[in-house]
């Protein structure tokens, strides 16, 4: 009988949007819409400093459908 146990942490629930973010080149801008950032908190700076480790400018829409994130 193979005995198989769940990894440490937690599923991450926003892969895509923080692969976007990688695959965006320096100097460069993409959209990020609301339906397509999954945590609870709002985009921003910290987060995705923690997460990927790299530098961004956030800026919000003028709708609220969602955020520019500027890689620098």
């Amino acid at each position: 009988m193979d005995i198989t146990v769940k990894t440490k942490g937690r599923v991450p629930s926003n892969d895509k949007a923080f692969a976007r973010i990688l695959a965006t080149p320096k100097g460069e801008f993409i959209i990020i819409k609301n339906r397509e950032w999954k945590l609870k908190t709002p985009v921003g700076s910290h987060i995705i400093r923690k997460y990927i480790k790299i530098e961004t400018k956030i800026e919000t829409l003028a709708n609220d459908l969602g955020w520019k994130v500027t890689i620098l």
